[in-house]
């Protein structure tokens, strides 16, 4: 049975992922920088994959959570420094700190294969 953690880090990375999608692609209609509008809509379309794939409970997907949204921690923490009053990357930080605090949950490792009962033969691999 999947825990509510796991299915809270498939809609929390849907969302973010058709989110940052639809942005990169109303952008990319407009005469401002497509390239940034690419890269935006091809990180919402690698999330919207993570989401399946953390939903799907791949042990993959828990480890590319994991990098994604650190890296996503670091760059808002370096950008708030800059600019503190950017609420952009606070609602980022927000968001990828609740992540990890998901990720770090006993039951999420677990389903994802992780975690002691997992070395066990407890856990679901993939």
């Amino acid at each position: 049975m999947r825990p509510l953690g796991a299915t809270a880090l498939a809609a929390l990375n849907a969302a973010g992922g058709a989110a940052a999608a639809s942005f990169g692609f109303t952008e990319l209609g407009s005469t401002r920088s497509s390239a940034a509008a690419a890269c935006t809509a091809g990180v919402g379309l690698g999330y919207l994959v993570l989401a399946w794939a953390l939903f799907d409970l791949r042990r993959w997907a828990w480890s590319a959570t994991a990098v994604f949204h650190s890296i996503n921690v670091g760059f808002a923490i370096v950008i708030i420094a800059m600019q503190p009053r950017s609420v952009i990357e606070w609602v980022l930080l927000a968001g990828s700190s609740l992540v990890l605090l998901l990720l770090a949950r006993p039951e999420v490792r677990l389903a994802y294969g992780l975690g002691a009962a997992a070395d066990r033969g407890g856990g679901r691999r993939r």
